[in-house]
């Protein structure tokens, strides 16, 4: 059950943008926030369909209507505040694509690569927060069908080649990490919470230190979104335990 919203003076600047790559831990940033009493949205978004943006792809009955990140790319393609109308929330833990895992099929938006600018200009003290995974775990968890999707984006970090080669796609992994901490150091008005979304002790007590949260609503225990996710930690963790111990015969 949520925790009661929890006071205002407690937590760090409003909003919380989360800015990592699809598949590293958004729903357990998800239950984290949530369960902390947080407005928190997640890949879909409950936004304001009135005026003029009722007649926006977000509003409308296409596949991406709903989707947070068809909002705030509109937004920003016509020049409005990146989360204008997309929903009353305190924390954005994922917001772009979308990305049709089923089918493969991708709107090819990035904007923790490609938005940071517009990010920055509307909300120029936003905390943000950056989720990451072993790279090599990430490279496993991303999936052949969007792993495909990603490739036929072919986005500039890493196009096609790059996302069909294990190592290449971990080091464009890898290089987005070090962006972000790069550009929060030219940008010294946000604060960057970084954890290692593998771990959950650890990572608990800096999301508690962080923002003056609960810690105990990271991991498996507190799982609604991200039980799965947790699943996967789980199995990870007996995968290199058993590699470990052959690599000790």
């Amino acid at each position: 059950r949520p925790s009661p919203r929890p006071q205002s003076s407690r937590l760090p600047p409003l909003p919380v943008i989360s800015l990592g790559l699809p598949r590293s831990a958004s729903p357990a940033v998800l239950d984290f926030f949530q369960c902390n009493g947080m407005k928190t949205s997640h890949y879909n978004c409950v936004g304001n369909c009135t005026g003029t943006k009722k007649d926006t792809e977000f509003c409308g009955d296409s596949e991406t209507a709903g989707k947070c990140g068809e909002c705030v790319s509109d937004n920003i393609q016509d020049g409005r505040p990146p989360f204008d109308g997309c929903g009353d929330y305190d924390v954005w833990t994922q917001f772009d694509g979308s990305w049709d895992v089923d089918t493969g099929d991708a709107v090819c938006f990035l904007p923790q690569i490609t938005e940071l600018h517009a990010l920055h200009a509307t909300y120029p003290d936003a905390t943000l927060l950056l989720a990451t995974r072993r790279p090599d775990l990430w490279v496993k968890s991303v999936g052949p069908k969007l792993r495909d999707a990603f490739g036929a984006c072919k986005f500039t970090a890493c196009k096609a080649d790059c996302v069909a080669d294990d190592k290449q796609f971990a080091a464009f992994y890898e290089e987005h990490t070090r962006t972000i901490r790069e550009w929060v150091e030219r940008h010294p008005s946000h604060k960057l919470i970084e954890i290692d979304a593998d771990l959950d002790a650890d990572t608990s007590k800096v999301l508690a230190d962080a923002t003056g949260l609960s810690g105990s609503c990271w991991g498996p225990t507190k799982c609604s979104g991200s039980c799965e996710y947790w699943q996967e930690v789980r199995v990870n963790r007996l995968r290199d335990a058993a590699d470990a111990a052959a690599a000790a015969l």
